[in-house]
């Protein structure tokens, strides 16, 4: 999918019941972790994700981990206790059989994507994220640190 495509509208329901939508995080650099509870490059993804959640300011950044599991809640949970991820999931398992993305399908889990502060896709990186490569995308928009 082109870079820099237009905003997306994508409501994301979260586990604890709440919906996000990309809409609420205008302002907000926006990570998405597309990921399946089965893929081992997902479960290390959840250190660098946790660590640009622990360094950024929530008021710049907002990182949304979006499981892709078939069964939802019951793998999903779970999982969330046994890897720690500090970040807020959402589960679309509906993703999984279309696909159905506005910056186009999931081909590979995990998928990351990051918008910018208009909610255009600036950057995708599919499989297992480089432990800087994150960390580099997201020092470019300058997000504040969050504070000690």
């Amino acid at each position: 999918p082109p870079l820099h495509s237009p905003a997306a509208h994508l409501a994301l329901p979260i586990v604890d019941g709440t919906m996000r939508t990309l809409d609420d995080e205008r302002g907000r650099v926006v990570v998405l972790h597309f990921f399946a509870t089965w893929s081992a490059a997902a479960q290390m993804d959840v250190a660098v994700l946790n660590r640009a959640f622990d360094t950024h300011d929530p008021a710049d950044l907002t990182i949304v981990g979006v499981a892709l599991d078939p069964d939802g809640r019951a793998l999903v949970l779970p999982w969330l206790d046994a890897v720690g991820a500090r970040y807020e999931v959402a589960i679309l398992p509906e993703l999984a059989d279309t696909g159905a993305l506005p910056w186009g399908p999931i081909r590979a889990v995990p998928t990351t994507v990051v918008l910018d502060r208009s909610g255009r896709i600036v950057w995708r990186w599919e499989g297992a994220l480089p432990p800087r490569a994150l960390g580099d995308m997201l020092a470019s928009f300058r997000t504040r640190a969050r504070l000690p």
